[in-house]
C-alpha cells in the first residue's frame, strides 16, 4: 500500500502573466490564497512519488507543476487558434474541477454544466450555453435571475476526489499541448472529471 507524506514540498510559483488571461482564467486564478502542496507517496519498491494534493497528477523533479502547466495552456488558449482557443472553457473547467480550492464563487456550477454540455452536445452546445451565460451577465439581464441552461445537479463539494484517470498531465504530452489530438485529450480529460465527481472517487 502506498503512504502519503502531506507537504512534501510546495508547488512552484506559476509562470506567465496573469492579467492576459481570459476573465474565467483571471477568476480562476485570483482565487488561490496560498500554493497548494504536493503529497509524497511511497510505492510498493519504496521509491517516493511525489502528486498534486488535488488532481494526482504525478510530479518529477524534470516535470513543470500544475500551475506551470495551466499557464502554458492559457497563453495557448489567449492566441484564439485552433484547436486551443475554442476549447477554453472546456479546458479551464478541467482545471478548475479537479483542482476545487481554485473554483469561483458559484462553487463550480458553470464549470460543471460545461462540461456537460461539452460531453453532451459538443462545442455547439458549450457555445449556446456561454452565450446565455454572457446575456445574463449584460445590463439587461441583471435584474434577472441566474440561468444555467444545462439542468444538472452540482455534486457534493465536502469530499472532493483526490484522483482523476486523466489530468493535465495526459493532455500536456510533450510539454507543449500539441495540436495533433488535442481535442481529443480534451474530451478525455472533460470525461474522467465528470467521472470522477460523479462517483465522488
Amino acid at each position: 500500500m502506498p503512504v502519503r507524506v502531506h507537504g512534501a514540498r510546495r508547488l512552484r510559483p506559476a509562470a506567465g502573466n496573469p492579467s492576459r488571461a481570459r476573465p474565467a482564467a483571471r477568476a480562476a486564478l485570483s482565487r488561490r490564497p496560498h500554493p497548494r502542496t504536493t503529497e509524497l507517496e511511497i510505492d510498493d519498491q519504496g521509491e517516493g512519488v511525489e502528486r498534486c494534493a488535488e488532481c494526482g497528477h504525478r510530479a518529477s523533479m524534470e516535470s513543470r507543476s500544475c500551475d506551470e502547466l495551466f499557464h502554458v495552456l492559457l497563453a495557448l488558449d489567449h492566441a484564439r487558434q485552433a484547436p486551443w482557443g475554442p476549447l477554453h472553457g472546456v479546458s479551464v473547467s478541467c482545471f478548475l474541477l479537479q483542482h476545487p480550492s481554485r473554483l469561483p464563487a458559484d462553487d463550480g456550477a458553470m464549470a460543471w454544466a460545461l462540461l456537460h454540455a461539452y460531453l453532451e452536445g459538443g462545442l455547439e452546445e458549450v457555445n449556446q450555453l456561454v452565450g446565455q451565460a454572457r446575456r445574463g451577465n449584460s445590463p439587461r439581464g441583471k435584474n434577472a435571475p441566474p440561468r444555467v441552461a444545462r439542468d444538472v445537479a452540482l455534486p457534493p463539494r465536502d469530499a472532493p476526489p483526490s484522483r482523476f484517470a486523466v489530468t493535465i498531465e495526459e493532455v500536456v504530452v510533450d510539454g507543449t499541448f500539441p495540436a495533433e489530438g488535442f481535442p481529443e485529450r480534451v474530451t478525455a480529460w472533460a470525461a474522467a472529471t465528470v467521472d470522477a465527481w460523479s462517483r465522488g472517487a
